[in-house]
């Protein structure tokens, strides 16, 4: 079993019918559909989509790529961390997502390939929640400290407290439950895009979260693991700075003073970055940036949106 933050297999799906999901923008406030009225949004979408994935291959990341089918259309399915997570114990989870036109996502194929190549111990399926109206959506409504067993988890209408407290008894992981907001007092849907957590350091919009007793509990919790801290602004957070990932390469840097770990994250999102965060988060790895301005305006999600990583063992 794997005891690693990071990883060097993950799954991504290209898309084929990419576009601006109405149903998932009324909550989701990242989403805007001004580039849906201008441009080819799935061709835009599949060419961002295939740069990214070769820029991660290139870096040492195994990519297993899956086809989103000709039918039905799935706007969103290039965002599979939302119906799928895979664990160092053997464990995959799946999970119930709010917007209907999005659980036909969850696939089969991809988990029997999956089940072919990795030792799968057991599968616990959520998403029969869905029939109760309620949902937890994955690594985006997680973001988890792999190497602590822990689990972060704003609130929301994509993440349900019930399902919380499930996961938390069938994973072992203690959760921490918090609630946070974006510039305008709406409720961020997803925990993905407040904060980011890799092996040494956690990336966090601390103002995001109002509360003062649970900006507190955050903080002393992610400090009592000894990562540092980098804090992002609202504004970052708006620009999708705490939707990075750590992964790390497949293989060692034949350029001895390189990094085997990597983060990844939007030219978006690094550009909003102040220079000393820039400096900091290189210290903890190699940094590697991609513009994905279709995905990330239209679909609402950035870089680890994309990526499902796959911690189990290989066979």
């Amino acid at each position: 079993m794997q005891n690693l933050q990071s990883t060097d297999h993950v799954l991504m799906v290209r898309p084929k019918h990419f576009g601006f999901n109405p149903e998932t923008a009324a909550t989701n406030a990242f989403q805007t559909d001004a580039l849906a009225r201008t441009q080819d949004t799935s061709k835009a979408a599949a060419e961002e989509f295939d740069r990214l994935a070769e820029t991660l291959r290139i870096s040492g990341v195994k990519v297993i790529i899956a086809d989103e089918p000709d039918s039905p259309i799935l706007p969103d399915s290039v965002f599979p961390n939302n119906w799928v997570s895979f664990h160092p114990d053997g464990s995959i989870f799946l999970y119930p997502m709010l917007s209907a036109s999005r659980r036909l996502e969850r696939r089969h194929d991809i988990l029997e390939t999956i089940s072919r190549q990795f030792r799968v111990l057991r599968i616990s399926d959520f998403s029969g929640a869905e029939n109760e109206g309620k949902f937890l959506e994955g690594t985006g409504s997680l973001v988890f400290d792999h190497l602590n067993r822990l689990a972060f988890a704003c609130r929301s209408g994509r993440t349900h407290d019930e399902l919380l407290k499930k996961f938390q008894s069938e994973s072992g992981y203690r959760v921490i439950t918090f609630e946070a907001v974006d510039e305008s007092g709406k409720a961020v849907y997803h925990t993905n895009v407040v904060m980011c957590i890799g092996s040494k350091f956690a990336a966090i919009c601390l103002d995001s979260i109002r509360n003062q007793d649970q900006k507190t509990l955050v903080a002393t919790e992610l400090s009592g693991t000894g990562r540092e801290i980098i804090e992002l602004g609202l504004d970052q957070m708006m620009n999708f700075a705490g939707n990075m990932i750590e992964l790390r390469r497949s293989f060692h840097s034949p350029a001895p003073m390189e990094p085997d770990k990597l983060i990844l994250m939007s030219s978006r999102a690094w550009n909003c970055l102040r220079k000393f965060q820039q400096e900091t988060l290189s210290r903890f790895g190699k940094v590697i940036h991609a513009p994905i301005p279709t995905i990330e305006n239209a679909g609402g999600g950035s870089v680890r949106c994309m990526i499902a990583e796959i911690f189990l063992d290989p066979v």
